[in-house]
């Protein structure tokens, strides 16, 4: 960073901004190189304390890693909020109610983690190839990402709805609803 600045600092000093402008992306393509080589870094670590761990521990250390490593795709859904409630907030549910509940939370875990999968790797690819002017033209890729937050959005909204069918009025109460309440069209679908 100091070396940006630097090089900025001197630029407006000469009037060459051009010569300045070059300098900055090369300066920014060498901080994206290391910032990936760091990220394969602490990749590799993680898979060998992983493999150093028993499955059931290896899945729980795993699951932080990418929650920490990629905090915008692994964030709770509305469904995950909504099932975490259900299952240790609402002490009214039946046994079976309990059973079928867990099974759907199983299923939405599955299908979630395939998404995620998903926009990691296309995350990891722009992160790769990001480039200067895409931090100034706001550009996040190539429609690929934006289909997938579609896809988590709308897996979010069907499981909830799923789980509000199997919950008596007064239990869906104790749930935390979506932004703009129960009317669709003012829901916050963010995942």
């Amino acid at each position: 960073r100091e070396e940006q600045e630097q090089i900025a600092e001197e630029a407006t000093q000469d009037g060459d901004w051009m010569g300045a402008m070059d300098e900055l992306i090369d300066a920014f393509g060498k901080v994206r190189d290391r910032l990936v080589v760091l990220r394969d870094l602490n990749d590799r670590y993680m898979r060998q304390v992983i493999a150093a761990l028993p499955p059931e521990k290896a899945a729980e250390v795993e699951r932080a890693y990418m929650e920490a490593a990629y905090p915008s795709i692994y964030r709770d859904s509305v469904a995950q909020r909504q099932f975490r409630t259900a299952l240790e907030e609402v002490d009214t549910l039946s046994a079976d109610q309990r059973e079928r509940i867990l099974a759907l939370q199983a299923t939405y875990d599955r299908e979630a983690d395939a998404i995620r999968a998903r926009l990691v790797e296309e995350a990891r690819e722009r992160e790769e190839n990001l480039e200067l002017s895409d931090l100034w033209g706001g550009r996040r890729g190539q429609g690929g990402e934006e289909r997938e937050d579609e896809r988590m959005r709308d897996l979010s909204s069907k499981f909830s709805d799923q789980l509000l069918a199997l919950l008596t009025p007064e239990q869906q109460e104790k749930l935390p609803q979506p932004e703009g309440g129960s009317d669709w069209r003012n829901r916050d679908f963010s995942f």
